[in-house]
């Protein structure tokens, strides 16, 4: 009897494995671009007017005498308490006196201009109604001009500020306070006078422009500034 045959051994299919997934790459980090600002874009610079470019002459009384620079006629202006608007003494005109400030100089520095400025503090007591505190000035040579008028409704102090601006070729400049009344129980009481001479320039002229303008023009009206 012939022997069963015997089957050969299956034969193990080798294993296929799955291909490989990369790895995914990690990306590089970003580099920021720093923000480029514009520069900033400067002021201009800012320059104070010449001292010399400005004449003043103040007075407060409260020395309790008229400074030298004052003239007064007929007789002297009495400086006292009762004509004080601030502090210890203040100067009483009565009847017609006048109070005059002498010659004051223009500034030393050549300007296409001057300007007058005037403050002051007053009152009238008395007056009627054709009587008048006058405030004038006068340029060498030329006539008196009016630069405030008081009148009698004007019984309490009160501050006045006043301008006008002037030719060229100034030399100088006289002010006045001049009372037209008829009686010394009419009186006009002053204080805390400031007058200044000033250097004007046009500013929007195209000529080489000198130093002294190129200062003013830039701290008066920011033109002409050096970058």
């Amino acid at each position: 009897t012939a022997a069963p045959a015997t089957p050969a051994p299956a034969t193990a299919a080798p294993a296929t494995s799955a291909p490989a997934t990369p790895a995914p790459a990690t990306p590089a980090p970003a580099t920021e671009t720093p923000a480029t600002s514009a520069p900033p874009t400067p002021e201009p610079t800012i320059v104070p007017p010449p001292v010399e470019c400005t004449t003043r002459f103040a007075d407060d009384f409260e020395s309790g005498e008229l400074q030298a620079a004052w003239t007064s006629r007929p007789g002297l202006v009495q400086v006292n308490a009762a004509a004080a608007a601030v502090g210890d003494f203040g100067a009483r005109l009565v009847k017609r006196q006048q109070l005059t400030l002498n010659a004051l100089r223009a500034p030393a520095e050549e300007a296409e201009a001057v300007t007058l400025a005037v403050s002051f503090t007053a009152r009238v007591t008395g007056l009627d109604k054709r009587e008048r505190l006058l405030v004038e000035f006068r340029v060498k040579g030329d006539k008196w001009r009016r630069l405030r008028l008081l009148g009698r409704a004007q019984t309490a102090f009160r501050t006045f500020e006043n301008e006008k601006l002037l030719s060229k070729n100034v030399e100088h400049v006289q002010v006045r306070f001049r009372l037209l009344a008829s009686s010394n129980t009419e009186t006009a009481d002053v204080d805390d006078v400031v007058v200044e001479l000033r250097c004007w320039y046009d500013c929007r002229t195209r000529e080489a422009w000198s130093a002294p303008k190129q200062d003013w023009c830039c701290a008066n009206e920011e033109l002409g500034c050096p970058p």
